[in-house]
């Protein structure tokens, strides 16, 4: 069974008003998480639009995968699990998004079995389009 942990302080985020991400929200400082014995940390100045849920699916209430949407946004653009983490591929980007989701510290916080498993499919199926476009720019 995966385990998660969060180490630092809750996320704390703030809204980007001007530019072109303008929306998105801005780390204020470190997300720390211990996935599976590997310490994953997201570095405060990462911007995210949060869920990472792919867009043609239902949605359920957001805020139960803010965590999960910020750390797979960062797997996603960086392939790497946070900062001076092992390098990651799509798949393991995906699956890595699917275990947080379901780690809430309690079950306000996380998401149900079935809403996990549609959000990962999802991303399975149609999240290559942003992987490539971030593997592309970063030259890989």
């Amino acid at each position: 069974m995966a385990e998660v942990f969060l180490i630092s302080e809750p996320l704390l985020t703030e809204e980007i008003v001007d530019g072109p991400r303008a929306g998105c929200m801005k780390i204020m400082r470190d997300l720390v998480l211990s996935v599976n014995g590997e310490t994953c940390i997201i570095p405060a100045d990462f911007d995210t639009d949060y869920t990472s849920w792919p867009s043609f699916l239902p949605r359920p209430r957001w805020s139960r995968m803010i965590v999960a949407g910020v750390c797979h946004d960062y797997f996603y653009r960086y392939a790497r699990l946070g900062k001076n983490g092992r390098q990651l591929g799509y798949s393991e980007s995906n699956k890595l998004w699917r275990i947080i989701a379901g780690a809430g510290h309690n079950n306000k916080m996380s998401l149900g079995f079935a809403w996990r498993w549609l959000g990962w499919s999802g991303l399975a199926a149609g999240g290559w389009i942003q992987w490539k476009k971030y593997r592309n720019a970063a030259g890989n």
